[in-house]
């Protein structure tokens, strides 16, 4: 299982939806890879909008931590915002504490 790390958090309502929508996008083409892949954004996105649920790192690292212990490697969306993410920081650090491999995938853009 491929845990998927993108940037969310944001005080932009647009912005987190817009990475959302990104990643949503990233994930699916994986998956029609025949890549098994879990994403905290698109697991969580609509409980959190849906349910107000806080919407930073703090919040959802003790989750996130534990599907990490559970993937099988870590791929990192470098979308826009990536290298300012606390979360991905986060995932990163721990990944690399519990030798999980590390995929990069660079953001590319719709034209």
């Amino acid at each position: 299982m491929i845990y998927l790390a993108s940037p969310y958090s944001s005080p932009s309502h647009q912005i987190r939806v817009q990475r959302y929508n990104q990643v949503m996008e990233k994930a699916s083409q994986m998956v029609k890879e025949g890549r098994i892949v879990y994403s905290p954004i698109i697991h969580f996105h609509e409980m959190a909008e849906r349910h107000n649920l806080p919407t930073d790192y703090a919040f959802w690292k003790y989750l996130c931590e534990q599907m990490l212990f559970k993937a099988d490697s870590l791929a990192l969306y470098k979308m826009p915002g990536w290298e300012e993410s606390v979360g991905m920081s986060g995932e990163i650090e721990l990944a690399r504490k519990i030798n999980l491999p590390i995929e990069e995938i660079i953001y590319v853009p719709r034209s």
